[in-house]
């Protein structure tokens, strides 16, 4: 649960850790990728990581639906 002023405003759901060092959010709309990837730098900053991967399911090719993200 995410909390502002002592009340919760929202949930959070880390879908996929890895080893223990990479987070794994995963995606089927690639309306907005930029979006996308501030969640995941959140998900990332929250879990203490500092290693991410974005899968973009929505991508007509795979390789253009994978992105690598580092804080």
């Amino acid at each position: 649960d995410v909390f502002y002023n002592g009340e919760k405003v929202g949930e959070h759901c880390i879908e996929l850790i890895v080893n223990g060092e990479v987070l794994v959010e995963i995606r089927s709309n690639p309306d907005s990728l930029e979006l996308a990837e501030a969640q995941t730098k959140t998900y990332m900053k929250v879990a203490g990581l500092t290693r991410g991967l974005l899968v973009d399911f929505g991508e007509e090719q795979m390789i253009d639906g994978l992105k690598r993200i580092s804080l």
